[in-house]
């Protein structure tokens, strides 16, 4: 693989250019997993990549929305050209339909300016802004909206159940998104969301329909996972 420098690190058409080689397993089944950088801040014309789309954001918005924002926009389209090639590379090894992309933020942009992004999205609640989306695209599936709730610790599960892989499900904090009903969210600060309703875990006067015994029994399985480092490989 190429070594990059740290502006070109940057960019993630740069890195995807130099990694593609070890994305794909000719004429075999493969699995990637790939994180993306170029949308990280700060959100200002001293970001390379989002200075490099900088123009575009600016001759569709103009002047209607916030410095801040026409930045953070800008390091998305680094992403979108990126994903572009990866289409196009796909399709050219004749492996595109037999490709299941997933898509997912981890966070939102917390190191922005809250006060211009809680106007400009209108969103001033705490767990409230880490909602995102989850995309699942495959050449030839009709295009849908689902509102299920969902977190991070559901995509593996889910993605299990999907494809047959037989995983031990005693091994996944959360459920298959499809699958269940009644998932929640979790949150760092011991809180549960269900999708209506936002719970302290210590709050013991609260039932959650059976939720916050839950919640506490994946808090504390998670804790225990991470002091012991129960998936550690020894081979």
């Amino acid at each position: 693989m190429k070594k990059l420098n740290n502006d070109n690190k940057m960019f993630d058409t740069i890195f995807y250019t130099s990694a593609r080689d070890y994305m794909f397993i000719d004429n075999a089944p493969f699995f990637s997993f790939v994180i993306t950088f170029s949308g990280h801040s700060p959100y200002t014309k001293n970001h390379l990549v989002a200075a490099s789309h900088l123009e575009k954001i600016e001759d569709y918005y103009g002047d209607t929305i916030p410095e801040s924002i026409k930045y953070y926009l800008a390091t998305q389209l680094e992403l979108d050209e990126m994903i572009g090639m990866l289409l196009e590379d796909l399709d050219s090894q004749g492996i595109l339909d037999d490709t299941v992309i997933l898509l997912s933020g981890d966070h939102y942009p917390y190191t922005m300016n809250q006060d211009i992004y809680e106007s400009y999205t209108g969103i001033t609640e705490y767990h409230l802004k880490h909602k995102g989306n989850l995309y699942i695209w495959s050449n030839g599936l009709l295009n849908q909206d689902v509102t299920a709730l969902s977190t991070s610790f559901d995509i593996l599960p889910m993605i299990n159940n999907m494809f047959g892989l037989e995983g031990n499900y005693n091994h996944y904090i959360g459920n298959d998104i499809f699958g269940t009903s009644g998932n929640f969210v979790l949150y760092k600060n011991y809180a549960l969301f269900d999708g209506s309703n936002y719970m302290m875990l210590e709050d013991s006067s609260i039932d959650g329909n059976g939720l916050m015994v839950q919640a506490t029994l994946y808090y504390q399985v998670s804790k225990k996972i991470l002091r012991t480092n129960y998936f550690k490989f020894n081979g």
